[in-house]
This record gives structure tokens, C-alpha cells and sequence, in this order.
């Protein structure tokens, strides 16, 4: 009978140390793909929600800015209704960080509407992203003036 080799006892232990560098290696690298592609879902759900709530603000009446119609395009950024009820599109957006401005005419018919995020935090793993003023959207205003 044979004898075993002696070379052959650390070789598992070899194994076992390259897996757990290996290892943690490949868990930042996931990681960071992780939170880049997080990242890039977020901002994308963003520029998806701010182009509704621009072309919704871009055809519904324009009869009391400071209230309705400011509220209502709000609600269709973050809720994707003007009702205003249900769960946010993206998360962490609430109404406070949708910004809705607009340029007039000298008779005050509105002539173009801004949608804007504005001051919008996103919390990944290693890195904090604030959002201000991005993803805007401006569209020409369609929609019937009422006085």
C-alpha cells in the first residue's frame, strides 16, 4: 500500500483561502453592479414618471394653478393618477418633490409647463444620489385656459 503524500494535506486549505478572497471580490463587484443598475432603474422610473405627469399638464385645464391644477399634476408624477391615491411609482417620491412652473403670455394664458424632481435622495448601498431638478421635462401647454 501506497502512503499518502504530505504536499497533498494543504492544498485544501489553499482552496479553501483562494474561495474566500475569490469570494469577496466577486461580492463588491456584484455589489457595485448592483447599485449601479438600482441606480439606473430609479432614474429611469423618474424621467418615466415626470414625462407623464408633464404630458398630462400639458392638456388638462389650466383654470387654478395654485390649488388643482399644481396638485393634480403632482399626483400624476408620483401616484400616476391626479386622484392622488395609491403607491408611489418610485420609491420615496412624494408630492413635495415634484416642482410644476410654467411661462405665460402677457394675458396670462400659460405657454409652456415645467416638470421637475427636486430635491430627491436615493439610498443605495455605498452612495447617496440626490436628485435636484432631474429628470424636467417642458412641454407647450394644449390645454383650455379658464378664468
Amino acid at each position: 500500500m501506497r502512503e499518502p503524500s504530505r504536499s497533498g494535506r494543504g492544498r485544501r486549505g489553499n482552496a479553501m483561502l483562494e474561495f474566500a478572497l475569490s469570494f469577496g471580490v466577486l461580492w463588491m463587484f456584484f455589489s457595485g453592479v448592483f447599485q449601479f443598475g438600482y441606480s439606473i432603474y430609479v432614474y429611469n422610473s423618474l424621467t418615466t414618471a415626470v414625462g407623464n405627469g408633464a404630458r398630462y399638464a400639458a392638456r388638462v385645464d389650466f383654470d387654478d394653478p395654485a390649488h388643482t391644477f399644481v396638485d393634480q399634476v403632482r399626483s400624476m408624477v408620483v401616484y400616476g393618477t391626479p386622484a392622488g391615491d395609491g403607491k408611489a411609482m418610485v420609491p420615496g417620491l412624494t408630492p413635495g418633490h415634484v416642482s410644476v412652473t410654467w411661462t405665460a403670455d402677457a394675458k396670462g394664458v400659460p405657454q409652456t409647463i415645467t416638470v421637475g424632481v427636486v430635491n430627491y435622495t436615493l439610498d443605495t448601498i455605498f452612495k447617496t444620489y440626490r436628485f435636484h431638478n432631474k429628470p424636467r421635462m417642458t412641454v407647450r401647454f394644449l390645454g383650455s385656459y379658464k378664468t
